[in-house]
């Protein structure tokens, strides 16, 4: 009966994985092999890792994402993209965020542009910080060989204090 308490006052005080990881350990025989602090880090170990997630998940919500599934492990570095892999592992750093400069993404139509910015935010978000404002699309500039490019530029993305 004072565990039914315990798993009450754990949701009352909104830790409810934790609540659940006990209940959990409480049906398993296993766990009682384990000294208390071993248990107790389970229990927080739980609860910590689902309050991340669900933070990386809302930082993601609020960015208004038009490719939430977008991350750098998954750019496709194909020749004819001509990106570099030490570029773009920098980039995912986020270092220039904190060096206050900006990214221009340039290319022609299809060269995955947007997925490569929206994989950039997703870095900076999992650096804990947030996109403020503005990511400017479909800038057009001619340049001096005739062609067409869009422009894609991150701006003003911050650390988030939160």
């Amino acid at each position: 009966m004072l565990s039914e308490n315990t798993v009450t006052k754990l949701q009352e005080i909104r830790l409810g994985v934790m609540a659940q990881h006990f209940r959990q350990q409480l049906l398993n025989p296993a766990m009682n092999e384990l000294a208390f602090e071993e248990r107790f880090g389970l229990l927080v170990d739980a609860e910590w890792s689902v309050r991340k997630s669900n933070r990386l998940k809302r930082l993601i919500k609020d960015a208004c994402y038009a490719i939430p599934g977008a991350c750098v492990e998954d750019i496709a570095y194909h020749a004819e993209r001509k990106l570099d892999k030490g570029s773009i592992a920098r980039l995912s750093g986020c270092t220039y965020i904190h060096e206050n400069r900006n990214v221009i993404i340039l290319g022609a139509t299809g060269a995955g542009k947007t997925y490569l910015a929206w994989a950039l935010l997703q870095a900076a978000i999992s650096f804990r910080l947030s996109m403020l404002g503005s990511l400017i699309f479909s800038v057009i500039l001619q340049l001096p060989e005739g062609m067409v490019h869009t422009v894609i530029f991150l701006k003003n993305i911050h650390r988030r204090d939160s």
